[in-house]
């Protein structure tokens, strides 16, 4: 019967089990130290941040009166955004349409017809717009309502990110 005795005695597990103890002690002093877990998550984490908003108005349109929400892909991979959910609070919209997405390059916004999802490059720029009730609402009551309007709900690789405009 071999026991722990003999299993540290033996010229080869000995040598395993020091190393596997220096390893240990090697990761918790690394972690420590350089916060090896947090910047390897932060590198495979995906991020999305909310960098402007603005409503405006456009008589003629199908969809008038519209809130533009401009997002920054802030990951360190390409990354796919839709717009998942809308939860109101000071103002409803007209409907819900999923074709309002599109993706900044060299300042100007493409696709020309918004798209129902984009891929976004690291640090690049997308958008999304909500069509507002003009019926119900004015685009100075909306503004108004700046910080009230509801919660806009989108999807970048799967993970949800809500903003609230």
């Amino acid at each position: 019967m071999i026991t722990v005795k003999d299993i540290w005695n033996d010229s080869v597990w000995s040598k395993v089990i020091a190393a596997g103890i220096i390893a240990i002690v090697g990761a918790i002093v690394a972690e420590i130290k350089f916060k090896w877990w947090e910047r390897i998550r932060r590198v495979w984490s995906i991020n999305v941040t909310m960098t402007g908003r603005y409503f405006s108005y456009q008589a003629g349109a199908g969809y008038p009166l519209k809130c533009h929400v401009e997002m920054r892909n802030d990951s360190s991979k390409c990354i796919e955004v839709r717009v998942s959910d809308y939860r109101p609070k000071a103002i409803t919209l007209k409907s819900f349409p999923p074709e309002v997405m599109q993706v900044r390059f060299n300042n100007k916004w493409f696709p020309t017809d918004p798209v129902d999802r984009v891929a976004v490059l690291p640090g690049q720029l997308c958008r999304a717009w909500i069509g507002m009730d003009e019926a119900k609402f004015t685009e100075e009551r909306v503004k108004a309502a700046q910080g009230n309007v509801g919660t806009l709900v989108v999807s970048a690789n799967r993970k949800h990110f809500s903003f609230e405009l």
